[in-house]
């Protein structure tokens, strides 16, 4: 479903400018072009299609990829000529446009002008990979040119913020409280100003003002989905009140609780959540050790 794009302050309830009912499946990930020329949609089945969004939406192409069960990325150049795109394999794509002719791994490397760099595979944002071992807990991020800064949400639920480009892996960070589970998604608006992320098992959209000074941010609302972020979906038969497709309610405690719970845990360093320089950290045992993850006890937890 296609809206235009929301004003401020909106009251009125928006309407549909276009609708489209060309999947399956759950839809995973959406990305425009930068000039707003093509439409990328991945679904959860490995199905990507791509829409002319000149011409009414036109499906240029769909097809079931080789890459995975779950499409959870995609990135264009800013000449909107290349799409990259990664499933959860980490396997790496890049097609052309309009052609969808992949690239060789040696062709991938010449593309160096993206516009957006929510892959974790961006040589750009490599400092969030651990420096001696071949995994990260980071799940998602935005890579912030414009600002100088990576965003990234984690298995435990803490958002980092790391400088972009951040090339060597092991990078510093800070890191920020308000999730208490896994974060589905990290994303700044289209101004930079302002950082969303969205919480799974905790139902919670938060909303940070990105404070360009410092490089940091600080909360500033929390809302409250009805239903968990992961697990909202409608089936082609299913009816929903318009008040629950809204999906989220103020909390005024809810946002006091997240505020007071710290937001920012500060360290000795200035960019890092450790007191020990990066040469410093011999392990990812030493780094762990550095890092306090607290999480709320649930029912399966005594299971």
């Amino acid at each position: 479903i296609i809206y235009f794009r929301l004003k401020p302050h909106e009251e009125e309830r928006v309407q549909p400018i276009h609708t489209m009912h060309d999947h399956a499946y759950r839809i995973q990930s959406l990305a425009f072009s930068p000039r707003d020329k093509y439409l990328a949609v991945g679904c959860n089945d490995g199905a990507l299609a791509i829409y002319d969004v000149k011409d009414q939406y036109k499906n240029l192409h769909f097809k079931t990829t080789s890459n995975s069960s779950n499409v959870i990325n995609m990135d264009w150049t800013d000449d909107e000529k290349y799409l990259l795109y990664t499933g959860e394999n980490k396997q790496v794509f890049v097609a052309k446009m309009p052609s969808f002719e992949h690239l060789s791994d040696k062709e991938k490397e010449n593309i160096h002008n993206w516009s957006t760099f929510t892959s974790l595979t961006h040589k750009e944002v490599l400092g969030i990979w651990n420096k001696f071992a071949e995994k990260t807990d980071i799940v998602t991020i935005d890579g912030n040119e414009y600002s100088g800064v990576i965003a990234a949400g984690d298995e435990q639920g803490l958002i980092k913020l790391f400088r972009f480009p951040s090339e060597k892996r092991g990078a510093h960070f800070k890191k920020y409280v308000g999730h208490c589970s896994r974060i589905g998604n990290v994303c700044f608006l289209h101004d930079k100003s302002r950082l969303i992320t969205i919480g799974t098992d905790d139902r919670t959209i938060l909303q940070w003002n990105f404070l360009s000074e410092t490089d940091s941010i600080a909360l500033v609302d929390a809302r409250q989905l009805s239903t968990a972020a992961s697990s909202f979906r409608l089936g082609t038969n299913d009816m929903m009140n318009a008040d629950a497709m809204d999906g989220t309610i103020e909390d005024a405690q809810l946002l006091e609780t997240a505020q007071q719970a710290g937001t920012y845990l500060d360290s000795d360093s200035e960019d890092s959540d450790s007191d020990l320089s990066g040469a410093e950290i011999d392990s990812d045992i030493e780094k762990e050790k550095q890092i306090s993850y607290d999480r709320t006890l649930y029912r399966e937890d005594y299971q």
